[in-house]
């Protein structure tokens, strides 16, 4: 929640910003965020002393700076959605075209598929037909 709604303040669509990015940060990281603050805790740490989630360095480059964007305390510094939307796809087109992560992919795919056939006796995925035993 950005700190502007659970101060009950005025707020505008740079509030969802924020929560998208703690969002995205939770699918990036794989972990809920701040899973054991209550209410309260939240509201003192996050809302009122400014705390963040830590971002890693691992991820896409223009996501790693625009999470802690989109989490800045005062609204109006928070990149919009049509922004974060340009950030994103800029990050996805650069690793689409990242031969490392291309190859990765096949692999990936290919283990799938077999992995699939094996489930699946009499059956090729890849072909969509019957096998002949």
């Amino acid at each position: 929640m950005a700190p502007e709604v659970a101060r009950m303040q005025t707020y505008d669509t740079k509030c969802d910003c924020f929560s998208f990015a703690i969002l995205l940060w939770e699918m990036l990281s794989c972990k809920p965020a701040w899973p054991d603050y209550t209410s309260l805790q939240y509201m003192d740490r996050v809302v009122t002393e400014n705390e963040r989630l830590e971002v890693s360095r691992a991820w896409p480059p223009l996501t790693r700076l625009m999470i802690p964007e989109a989490w800045d305390d005062v609204p109006s510094k928070r990149p919009d959605m049509k922004r974060i939307a340009i950030l994103l796809r800029s990050d996805l087109n650069d690793l689409t075209t990242d031969e490392r992560i291309l190859h990765r992919t096949r692999h990936l795919a290919t283990r799938s598929q077999h992995s699939f056939n094996d489930d699946l006796p009499g059956v090729d995925m890849r072909e969509g037909e019957k096998k002949e035993n």
